[in-house]
């Protein structure tokens, strides 16, 4: 096959000098993009809005004279607990104990694992320990909803300064309602006491996710 003979090759002249010029700019683009991201320049963005607004610590509930026998008995349940817990790769102890609406108290303690996701917290123990022995279906015989099986929830870790759950355990004790009490003794053995809503100020809407599942959202 005979090559091609090009009668005019200076014709193409401006459209090689304008593909050189381009690749000219691509290969400088791609080095100074490179050489931002090594050395940490022009990777960095600031913006104006305060990070630190003023944050209030919600009210402490008063808890009522007829309530404290059997809201220190939910703390005790806890504080034994809490002595039972696996925690070989932390050295720190919880205990959670929960009290339900027919005035049984069921505990949890933490149970650790080298998998570390695997770990299992004292508020879900406490949780599972009662579902497990029908609180569910006792409550739904007594036409209450799962939002009103538990009462109150103790939490005692003997090296924290509070009884407030972590938020993993926020949002799992959430399932079953706001309105829940979260007690734990203070530094001088009196009752603290919040709703678990005072703790989640803006909560994961699961009554809104329960309507969508049963067709009424």
């Amino acid at each position: 096959m005979q090559g091609v003979v090009w009668s005019q090759p200076e014709a193409f002249y401006p459209a090689l000098i304008l593909l050189s010029e381009a690749l000219t700019m691509m290969s400088s683009t791609k080095e100074k993009t490179m050489s931002s991201i090594h050395s940490g320049q022009d990777s960095k963005v600031v913006t104006r809005t305060t990070r630190t607004p003023v944050i209030h610590a919600p009210k402490l509930i008063k808890v009522a004279k007829a309530d404290e026998p059997l809201y220190r008995q939910v703390i005790e349940a806890a504080k034994l607990a809490s002595k039972r817990a696996y925690r070989p790769y932390s050295n720190y102890n919880v205990g959670a104990a929960v009290l339900t609406f027919d005035g049984k108290i069921y505990a949890g303690c933490n149970v650790e694992n080298c998998g570390y996701t695997q770990t299992k917290h004292a508020e879900e123990g406490a949780i599972q320990a009662a579902i497990a022995d029908g609180v569910l279906e006792r409550a739904e015989a007594a036409g209450l909803t799962q939002f009103q099986a538990f009462l109150a929830i103790a939490v005692y870790a003997p090296k924290g300064s509070d009884p407030w759950p972590c938020c993993n355990c926020r949002q799992s004790l959430s399932e079953f309602g706001f309105e829940m009490h979260v007690i734990g003794e203070g530094a001088q053995g009196e009752i603290l006491c919040l709703t678990l809503g005072q703790l989640i100020p803006f909560p994961f809407p699961i009554q809104e996710v329960l309507e969508s599942v049963r067709g009424q959202r």
